[in-house]
């Protein structure tokens, strides 16, 4: 039996459609399906997934709900990408508290990996609202936000006199890329506001210093509607730019060039809307450019996401209508270059969730598997991470992610194993064994195809006997990859006989916030739901004979940490 799982839309996909024009960098948009990531050239030629990997609350069953991200942002130095994600609110258990599965602000690596949540359900709310719209500093070190359970203080008035005190609003709040240092910037003026709910925050862009933000949200002077401003990062010194109408005006599409030197903003009214563009360097802002919102697909009610390109020279416009198209136009909306993303995991309008890269993609050229074959069976908590990897032609590992999988099941039950869109595979409770075959894809290429056994019982590998040596080595800063330390483990077989593999090293008891990015999986026995690392895949390891592995951690706040291993051998579950 051979079945295609497919995150969206599943398929070894032509080329896109494009004008024929090339622009630097590349494009990032949420797709219209699972609300993954999908990466284009400028060219519009070459596309590939971002998801996730493994890390922090992840549900790796059946029950997977809520889209993979919402909105996200990337940092100009392109290592880091901020997300915010409904999924997670069911591990949070929201959905079982509230019946509401909120979203939740994360951060990952650039290619999916070191995925760490970093706000949560605040329990002085009395309902479970998200958290949206993260945008991250240039330079990566924090993130603004918009806290949907900020909490009205005691004594709290609002116009009319209704005491408004422990009442649940929106407000800007900027933390700490690890999660740390959270304050609040900017909210709702209460003694202008008749009631408790009022006001919300849509979108914010940072300037190239980290010093300010450009913002669009309903607290400022434009009583009953929407405005735009630049704020101090302290929330000091607003400065109105301009009023949006307060019924069906825009409520997406701004951006602060990466030079530092422009703001671009969509205003106007939902039949009238279009883009101003001014030059903020002198700190007295300046319209330089503007054209009207009239797009080829439609107008998407007013609220196209915009962003500047890496030389802040044009502008990209990504409309989610008729499938998805991206224009490119000058400051004064002369088309420059098209790419359509229809039939290519579609773009998803309507989020704050587009960027342009500096970041050169180049072609697609290969892309691997973690894993030399796949054993999953009933052991509770037991998930093989398939740890899939793209690279472009020149070898440059691009992602983490995929598009779709072939699993050619050649006898047993078709329905034996469960793959998440995170690139985990488990055992589908109640189903009966299987074998078969493993390949994953990503648009146009496919990875190597590799055995896949699944057994209906748990079978828990054996505990390492006495003579089978683990050695740490030190501890090293990997910079490239934003506070990621990476140790090499030596297992030496002192036993005086050979020992037969796979040999597994499951790692417990791990520092809070701290994340194994290279994990094998998680174990099904030894400490369940720890995650592992293989040191051996098959085969045996001799008297006398050591294997290495090399573990990788994030380790966001650089204040140390500690774990504890177990290794086991042979067949099994570790």
């Amino acid at each position: 039996m051979r079945r295609a799982i497919g995150l969206a839309i599943l398929a070894f996909l032509p080329a896109a459609q494009s004008s024929g024009q090339s622009v630097p960098g590349t494009f990032l948009y949420r797709d219209i399906g699972a609300g993954s990531i999908v990466a284009v050239d400028g060219a519009g030629q070459t596309y590939y997934q971002i998801v996730p990997q493994g890390g922090a609350g992840f549900d790796t069953t059946e029950n997977f709900s809520g889209n993979i991200l919402n909105e996200f942002s990337m940092s100009h130095t392109g290592t880091r990408i901020a997300f915010s994600s409904s999924h997670w609110g069911f591990i949070e258990n929201d959905l079982q508290v509230t019946a509401l599965p909120s979203a939740r602000i994360f951060i990952m690596n650039a290619d999916g990996t070191g995925v760490r949540q970093l706000t949560f359900h605040n329990p002085a709310a009395a309902q479970s609202e998200s958290d949206y719209s993260p945008q991250l500093s240039p330079d990566a070190t924090r993130i603004a936000y918009v806290g949907g359970e900020t909490i009205a203080p005691p004594g709290t008035i609002s116009s009319n006199g209704v005491d408004c005190s422990g009442q649940e609003t929106q407000a800007l709040w900027i933390m700490n890329a690890d999660g740390t240092g959270n304050h609040l910037i900017r909210s709702v003026s209460w003694g202008t506001v008749s009631y408790c709910n009022a006001g919300a925050v849509q979108e914010m862009a940072w300037n190239l210093d980290g010093t300010k933000l450009l913002v669009r949200d309903t607290f400022g002077g434009c009583y009953g509607g929407r405005e735009v401003g630049i704020v101090n990062a302290d929330g000091s010194n607003y400065q109105q730019l301009t009023c949006i109408a307060a019924n069906g005006g825009p409520y997406l599409g701004l951006d602060w060039s990466p030079d530092g030197k422009k703001v671009v903003a969509l205003v106007g009214g939902s039949s009238s809307s279009g883009y101003e563009v001014w030059d903020v360097s002198t700190g007295t802002p300046t319209p330089i450019g503007s054209f009207p919102n009239s797009l080829p697909n439609g107008s998407q009610n007013g609220n196209d996401k915009v962003r500047f390109s890496p030389d802040s020279s044009m502008l990209a416009i990504a409309d989610g209508n008729n499938g998805g198209s991206i224009f490119v136009v000058d400051f004064n909306g002369n088309s420059l270059a098209t790419i359509n993303t229809q039939g290519h995991e579609n773009l998803q309008g309507g989020y704050d969730a587009f960027w342009w890269s500096a970041a050169s993609t180049g072609t697609l050229g290969s892309m691997t598997l973690g894993e030399p074959s796949v054993y999953l069976n009933a052991c509770t908590a037991y998930t093989v991470n398939l740890l899939p990897s793209t690279y472009n032609a020149s070898g440059v590992l691009l992602t983490h992610g995929f598009s779709g999988a072939n699993i050619n099941i050649a006898s047993g039950d078709g329905d034996s194993y469960y793959l998440d869109p995170f690139g985990f595979m488990e055992y589908s409770p109640t189903r009966a064994s299987a074998t078969g075959t493993v390949q994953l894809s990503n648009f146009a290429v496919s990875s190597n195809t590799v055995p896949l056994t699944v057994e209906s019982t748990c079978t828990c590998q054996a505990a390492a006997v006495a003579g089978l040596r683990v050695v740490r080595g030190g501890l090293r800063y990997v910079t490239s990859s934003q506070a990621q330390m990476a140790q090499t483990l030596t297992v030496t077989n002192t036993t005086g006989a050979s020992i037969v593999g796979p040999i597994d090293i499951v790692v417990s008891q791990l520092s809070p916030a701290v994340t194994l990015v290279n994990a094998s999986g998680t174990s099904g026995c030894a400490s369940s739901g720890s995650p592992f690392i293989t040191a051996l895949p098959a085969g045996t390891l001799a008297a006398g004979a050591s294997v290495t592995v090399q573990l990788l951690f994030r380790d966001p706040l650089l204040t140390g940490f500690t774990y504890t291993t177990a290794v086991t051998t042979g067949y099994g579950a570790p």
